[in-house]
């Protein structure tokens, strides 16, 4: 497959939750379809909508269990970059499987 653009690091993760089975280059051929799908609609950098997209659902806190004096509490911890883009590349995915509409580009642009 021919490599058309630079991919950040970012868009390895996307293309990490995208693959089913090990079918690698299926999601890789998925991915670029999105990104020229974007190209076609808004007429502007692909990377840049989906980088744009991620940061605006990037959780900034989470909540983790500590027991103190025999008391579990929940408190919010702030997560780092990389763990909060896997969260928001996620529940993209998840939301965009969701969706009732035919290829996977469609329902993620929608």
């Amino acid at each position: 497959m021919k490599k058309i653009y630079k991919t950040p690091n970012i868009f390895n993760v996307f293309i990490g939750f995208l693959t089913k089975n090990g079918n690698k280059l299926k999601a890789e051929k998925l991915c670029l379809l999105l990104l020229i799908t974007l190209k076609k609609e808004f007429k502007k950098n692909p990377f840049y909508i989906l980088e744009s997209c991620i940061r605006r659902i990037r959780p900034v806190v989470s909540f983790k269990p500590k027991k103190i004096a025999g008391i579990t509490y929940k408190l919010p911890m702030l997560l780092n970059t990389k763990r909060a883009n896997s969260l928001a590349v996620r529940w993209l995915l998840e939301a965009a499987r969701k969706r009732h509409e035919k290829g996977i580009a469609k329902k993620l642009i929608n």
